[in-house]
């Protein structure tokens, strides 16, 4: 019983983190961060703003604007 659930949960994990890898908000930002700020720090860092975001319920967009101040 315990193997099945210790199993469960592992999966659940790694399929969030796969679906994660292809989220469309992700993309949006790194394609955003790409086009209009080259140069930023923040490149490559979609992924997590996406997170945070929604851990702390804001948009993803407006999370991006508040880290780029």
């Amino acid at each position: 019983m315990k193997k099945n659930f210790l199993f469960l949960v592992i999966s659940v994990l790694l399929m969030g983190a796969v679906f994660a890898e292809h989220d469309p908000r992700v993309i949006r930002l790194e394609k955003f961060m790409e086009r209009y700020c080259p140069k930023s720090p923040l490149r490559g860092m979609g992924r997590e703003m996406v997170k945070w975001a929604d851990k702390y319920g804001l948009d993803y967009r407006l999370y991006l604007a508040l880290a780029g101040v």
